[in-house]
């Protein structure tokens, strides 16, 4: 077992990393090592909105109709890539997506009949592989889907998408961070005109305190010279 790849499935789901462990598949090379930028990626991921298809409010029955159908559809496409025209970076991806999503989805099938299976956490964890993938890919859920179409230009529509997605991190991001900003200088702002309180008090009893002392002095002495001049 190469303990890099079981490393990077249990990123990814860790249904697939069990799987994996127990030896029933190997999508990667046997001298795969895993790098910042997937772990990178996979952090990414992990902050894209996911929008749940409409399908999830329907019945259990309905719903394990639809991962059949994504079972039966992942396979064709796994087989219709090789007529696709993608770069090899992006052939290399798609396919892997597509070997663990039918990986996952045949285990999730399985699990279906248990009583406390969640089909939302199901759906989410399809996503979860890729959530850029599996949302140009939705119709694979659906019975009669139409495969090449779904593979026509699907690597500029997971650029364009990527992309956008990055900006609306990156702006939330920022929001976030002025208004983080914007409260640590109002506490600042507030913190400081009671400083200048404490030190106005200060300023204040300074001068009373003193009095009172050379007034102590003063009555002290007053007492001493009485003494002497009592014995004299």
């Amino acid at each position: 077992m190469n303990i890099e790849i079981y490393n990077y499935l249990n990123l990814i789901n860790y249904r697939l990393a069990k799987m994996y462990k127990k030896g029933l598949y190997n999508p990667f090379s046997d001298n795969f090592y895993l790098t910042e930028e997937m772990i990178k990626e996979r952090l990414i991921f992990s902050q894209f909105k996911i929008k749940l298809p409409d399908f999830i409010f329907e019945e259990k029955k309905k719903i394990k109709k639809y991962f059949k159908n994504s079972q039966k559809n992942t396979k064709k496409m796994i087989k219709n890539l090789e007529k696709s025209e993608f770069s090899g970076i992006f052939n290399k991806k798609l396919k892997i997506y597509l070997i663990l999503r039918s990986k996952l989805n045949r285990t999730l099938i399985r699990d279906f009949r248990n009583q406390d299976f969640d089909e939302n956490d199901a759906i989410l964890q399809i996503y979860q592989l890729d959530p850029v993938m599996t949302e140009l890919l939705l119709d694979l859920f659906t019975e009669n889907c139409d495969i090449e179409k779904l593979l026509s230009n699907l690597e500029t529509s997971y650029t364009i998408s990527y992309s956008e997605k990055i900006k609306l991190i990156e702006k939330k991001n920022n929001q976030a961070s002025k208004k983080l900003a914007s409260k640590t200088t109002t506490k600042k702002a507030t913190k400081i005109p009671e400083k200048k309180k404490v030190a106005a008090k200060i300023s204040e009893k300074t001068p009373k305190k003193i009095e009172k002392v050379e007034k102590t002095i003063k009555t002290s002495t007053t007492k001493t010279k009485n003494t002497k001049n009592k014995e004299i």
